[in-house]
């Protein structure tokens, strides 16, 4: 009997689900079994009790509506203590769409307060600024949690959940689907018995096991620095993606894949999110998802060298990966807002707010034609309302946080864009 034409065949439904998770940190897959292990050994989190125990909370958890997310991912060295590898990425629920940007390790930051006040209440010492893969280590058992506030802090956004794997889980999965061919840009030559790191490739096309591909991903002596590291990190990420899409490594290996997950994934990504969202995982095309490394340059602070942020870069990548909902198109605005009608609407505490905004987006030349004052929900951030995609990009960069949303039914008469200000701006 022949399948139904609308029938989801599961094998490949999981396989897509499986390149989604090694794009964006090896997560959005393995979260679900990680956390199922965890419940049924009884070591799960107090939060993941919370929701496994309660029924109600779960259903209502489940049935509520998808909602855009973001997510960072961890690549931990080997004794556990720097995050060697960073991403953070964005789920476009709407549109079904992933988009990611790579921190390079070695970012510059100034370390916020909330992370100092966190590390100096638990008797250690952080410096006032350090690169960003030492937060976690400064941190020790709260690693997790000031490295996230830290990407917070750099990136200017929310982030909700996180996934963090060891470079053991990352051997073991390159050795699951029985290797990687890739093209070595550069000879590789590099030892640290510190790290116990010890790299040695020739350039040119070859196939990497687990072993050899660590090396790869982990080598840093490139002209162009970390950049370079990250662009040869996401390359092997694309490799490993088409090699999840052979239907027959996905059939021979599905227990493997399970195994490394529970056994190396670390994630506070509830089952019921990866249940809800699992329709909204398997419609994004991997071929489609946007991945960009945090514009900078290396350079020196006195003896130590930084990978130095280009803030004004920075800020449009940042806009076009977590704020340009349902556009990925690299693109940092479609249309210029000067040429439309803007409300402005104090969604604020103080007075004047808007007529504060008013005045700063006149003098850029943006025709503000009225100002407001918000009647409904308050929100923390801000929500730039425009009528129709690629509207209102351009205004990003002027707020702290804020989000493009295209809906006419909150825009008032005689006004094509409404910027409702948040109360943390």
């Amino acid at each position: 009997m022949s399948k139904k034409s609308g029938e989801r065949n599961p094998a490949k439904l999981f396989a897509k689900v499986l390149v989604i998770a090694v794009i964006i940190g090896l997560v959005l897959c393995g979260l679900g079994f990680s956390m199922l292990s965890r419940m049924n050994t009884g070591e799960n989190t107090e939060e993941e009790k919370t929701t496994f125990q309660n029924p109600i909370t779960f259903v209502a958890d489940l049935m509520s509506k998808e909602k855009d997310f973001n997510m960072a991912f961890f690549g931990v060295d080997k004794d556990g203590t720097r995050t060697d590898v960073i991403f953070v990425a964005h789920m476009d629920a709407k549109n079904d769409k992933i988009s990611l940007i790579s921190v390079p390790r070695d970012t510059k930051v100034d370390v916020c307060k909330e992370v100092k006040s966190i590390i100096g209440n638990s008797g250690y010492y952080v410096p006032d600024q350090c690169k960003i893969n030492e937060v976690h280590a400064y941190a020790k058992e709260n690693g997790v949690k000031c490295a996230i506030i830290q990407l917070e802090d750099l990136l200017g956004i929310d982030i909700d959940y996180y996934g963090k794997i060891d470079l053991n889980g990352f051997v073991e999965l390159v050795d699951e689907v029985g290797g990687i061919d890739i093209d070595v840009p550069s000879n590789m030559y590099y030892q640290d018995p510190y790290q116990d790191l010890y790299i040695n490739l020739q350039a040119g096309p070859q196939h990497l096991d687990g072993e050899h591909a660590e090396m790869l991903v982990r080598f840093r002596s490139y002209p162009q620095g970390d950049v370079q590291r990250v662009a040869v990190q996401q390359d092997f990420l694309k490799e490993v993606a088409r090699k999840l899409l052979d239907p027959a490594t996905v059939k021979s290996n599905i227990t493997g894949y399970i195994n490394i997950f529970v056994k190396y994934v670390d994630t506070n990504f509830p089952l019921s999110a990866l249940m809800k969202y699992g329709n909204n995982f398997s419609k994004v095309n991997p071929d489609d998802i946007v991945m960009e490394t945090l514009p900078g340059e290396g350079g020196y602070i006195g003896e130590t060298s930084y990978y130095l942020v280009n803030e004004t870069e920075a800020k449009d990548a940042i806009n076009r990966i977590f704020r340009s909902t349902g556009n990925n198109t690299g693109a940092s605005a479609n249309f210029d807002s000067r040429d439309f009608r803007i409300e402005v609407c104090n969604g604020g505490y103080q007075n004047g707010y808007a007529a504060k905004w008013r005045d700063i987006l006149a003098e850029d030349g943006y025709n503000v034609v009225s100002i407001t004052t918000l009647g409904g929900e308050k929100t923390s951030y801000t929500r730039i309302i425009v009528s129709e995609s690629g509207m209102g990009l351009d205004l990003l960069s002027y707020f702290k946080k804020a989000e493009v949303m295209e809906d006419v039914s909150m825009l008032n008469e005689g006004t094509d864009i409404r910027i409702i200000l948040g109360t943390d701006e």
